[in-house]
Formats: structure tokens, sequence, C-alpha cells
């Protein structure tokens, strides 16, 4: 995964075909790895990203808000589950 998100942020950095190679080798030794070849199907998507100019909202402090409140909901899910059953 590291590989990966190395390959994803050179390529964003600096995009040309060595570097969309070098993402592209990276994804497919994560899937294999991972044993989830199938996963290999978001590259087709990703293409078609690729090709709508989408401007996001850039929010600052979004991630420290979501990933905790993220974590919690988790837990909370957990905590229904285990009581449940």
């Amino acid at each position: 995964a590291p590989g990966l998100v190395i390959a994803g942020w050179w390529y964003q950095r600096q995009p040309c075909v060595m570097t969309a190679v070098g993402v592209l080798l990276a994804l497919i030794l994560l899937c294999v790895l991972n044993e989830h070849v199938w996963a290999l199907l978001v590259l087709p998507l990703i293409a078609l990203a690729m090709r709508w100019p989408i401007v996001w909202p850039r929010w600052r402090l979004l991630f420290y808000v979501y990933y905790p409140v993220h974590l919690l909901l988790i837990l909370g899910v957990r905590h229904v589950i285990n009581h449940v059953a």
C-alpha cells in the first residue's frame, strides 16, 4: 500500500507515461499480494474520473472531525451487534 501511495503522489506531481506505469505496477502488485485481483476493476473508473474536471472544496479540519467520528460509529455498531447476538 505505501508503494501505491508513493506512486500516486509521484504521478500527481509529474504526470507522464512512466509515472502512470509506476502506479499501474504498484496497483497490480498490491492486488496480487492481497489476492484481490478483482480490485483492478477500479482502473476504468479512475480513467473516467480523470477526464472530468471536478473541483472539490478544501475543508481544512474535515479529517480531524471525520476520522474520530467514523471510529466511534464503528465502535457503536460493534457494541450493538455484540449485545443483540
